[in-house]
């Protein structure tokens, strides 16, 4: 690290192995094994495929709560929003981003087909951490789940 990133800041590092949680049972559930054998694998609290349609911020709030709280002991807790072509992925980041105790250990963005896609989604998280006083920028990490997508990675 000291010669790779001499005088730069290094990248994020988030552990090869997470666990996706979309229902508040699964989710305790993975946040006791992970409080059990230590923070060798991180949480996604799923925002994307555990939210009931009409239940979205109900959901973001639920997920909110869990960040930062006693069940989080290792602050290895993300989130994954709902996808760019979703009308609820801004409401996720401002219910999590304003409700949580601390900012996720980072946001996943799925379903991404686009370079354009990702940079708006990532600029507003950027700009709602800002307006809502997050010291620190979160990590995102984006999911390639075409073979479109997977054609425009490079």
């Amino acid at each position: 690290a000291e010669v790779l990133f001499d005088g730069e800041v290094p990248p994020a590092v988030l552990p090869a192995c997470d666990h996706y949680a979309g229902s508040e049972k699964l989710m305790l559930k993975s946040l006791a094994l992970q409080q059990q054998l230590g923070p060798v694998f991180d949480i996604t609290l799923d925002c994307e495929d555990g939210a009931q349609v009409g239940r979205e911020a109900e959901h973001a709030e639920l997920v909110a709560s869990l960040i930062g709280s006693e069940h989080d002991r290792f602050g290895r807790v993300g989130v994954r929003i709902h996808d760019f072509e979703h009308p609820h992925w801004r409401d996720d980041v401002r219910l999590i981003l304003r409700a949580a105790r601390r900012a996720p250990a980072y946001i996943t963005l799925p379903k991404i087909r686009t370079v354009p896609d990702a940079a708006e989604m990532i600029a507003f998280i950027e700009a709602t951490r800002r307006e809502l006083g997050v010291a620190n920028p979160v990590p995102v990490q984006l999911l390639v789940e075409t073979h479109g997508a997977l054609t425009r990675v490079f």
